[in-house]
């Protein structure tokens, strides 16, 4: 496979960026809520799904009632 070519404007792209400008402006909380509070608050209060954490981070949220089905 080669990867000299420039494929931005093919349709798989368009199609690709549309499908990220329509993840950012109905999946992602506003973004003075997303700068007004930390990652891990943000993902304790169901505002965001996924977070890249470690397993030092499973102890913090066992005290969140609301995170101990995903616990």
């Amino acid at each position: 496979m080669q990867y000299n070519k420039v494929l931005a404007g093919t349709m798989l792209t368009v199609a690709a960026m549309e499908y990220v400008d329509k993840l950012v402006k109905n999946g992602m909380p506003a973004a003075s809520t997303m700068a007004e509070n930390t990652n891990d608050v943000l993902f304790e209060s169901g505002k965001i799904a996924m977070l890249p954490l470690g397993s030092w981070m499973v102890a913090p949220m066992k005290g969140n009632v609301s995170m101990e089905a995903a616990l």
